[in-house]
Formats: structure tokens, sequence, C-alpha cells
């Protein structure tokens, strides 16, 4: 186990999108921070046990669940990071033991859409819930604010959408793709139409 635990605080410390990881523990009902890079404080165990997402990580029994930057402020602060968050089993008897979150910044998707801004210059890159709420802007100045605010009629139901429309006052066509399997999120690309 603390070897398990020491490689596990060494892939933190080595990656530098890591800000935060620590686990709420089942059985001590505490939290036990595992890495910290940041002078965060996270909510104690009572507390997080009265958030919705508590019921959706225990009911995932596992599987992650992706918080973006925004959505749980309450939970990961105004900072714009996403939170990987879930159930930590024991190896032996696969009883639930915790409830890991990490915090990961934004850095390396900022490398990513810094690619797709060299070569779209003119197209906008976003990561939009399926409120609609911005949670990342390729370009930094979207972030936390609804979409329906820069196009009225913006239809993310769907999980793949093309439509033409009128984006923050420019006509542009839209289009609108999910996340594989995880319907929570869809990656959203805006190109005026004077472009194409």
């Amino acid at each position: 186990l603390n070897e398990i635990q020491r490689n596990f605080r060494e892939l933190l410390v080595n990656h530098p999108s890591v800000g935060y990881a620590f686990m709420y523990t089942l059985e001590q009902k505490n939290v036990h921070r595992l890495f910290s890079k940041a002078s965060f404080t996270p909510l104690t165990y009572d507390e997080f046990l009265k958030l919705p997402v508590y019921q959706e990580v225990i009911k995932r029994d596992g599987l992650p669940i992706w918080l973006g930057p925004y959505e749980y402020t309450e939970l990961t602060s105004n900072e714009p990071v996403f939170t990987l968050i879930r159930v930590v089993k024991d190896i032996d008897t696969l009883k639930n033991k915790g409830i890991l979150l990490v915090q990961i910044r934004t850095s390396d998707l900022e490398a990513i859409f810094r690619y797709l801004r060299y070569k779209q210059e003119h197209t906008k890159y976003m990561i939009v819930n399926k409120e609609g709420l911005i949670l990342y802007d390729s370009n930094g100045q979207l972030a936390n604010r609804p979409v329906s605010e820069l196009m009225s009629n913006i239809d993310l139901s769907e999980r793949n959408m093309v439509q033409r429309g009128t984006f923050d006052n420019v006509e542009s066509v839209v289009s609108s793709i999910s996340f594989g399997n995880y319907e929570q999120w869809r990656l959203v690309a805006v190109t005026p139409r004077e472009v194409i």
C-alpha cells in the first residue's frame, strides 16, 4: 500500500496539470489529502454528503464523473479546473472505501486548442455542458457564460449537430459533437460564415 501511494504521489507531483488529489474516506468519514500543489481547502465530509454529485458518484460504482469549471464551485472552487470524482474500492473485497477527487488544470487542453487555433484561426472551440454553460473556451473569453446568450436558437440535445445562425452577433456555422459515451458535455465549434 505504501508503495502504491508513493507511486501515485510521484505521478501527481510530476504531472504539471494536477492541482490536488484527496479522498473522502467512508469508514473514518474524513478528508485524506493525497497531494496538493495549491492552497485549496476541500469541503468537510458532511458537507460533501449533502451535494447531489455524491449520490451520482455512489450510483456509478467506480466509474468516473467529470466536473467542469463552474459546475460545482462549492466543491472545486471558482478556478478553471476539471475535476475527476470516482469511488475507490478495496482491492480484495470490492467494498467502497472512499471517494477520490483529482483536480486537473486546463493546461493540457490549452495545448490541444493552441494547435487547432493555429490550423483554423477563425474557429472558436468550446466545451459546453448539457445545461448550456460554457466550461472551456479556446479563446478564453466566453467561459462561465450560457451559450444561449450568444446564440438563442442553439440545440445541444442531439449527439451531433450542425446549424447556421448568428453567434455573438456574427453569421456563423455552429457544430456540436458529444464526448463519446459521456453525454454530459459537448464540443462546440463556431466558424464565421464568411470564412467558410
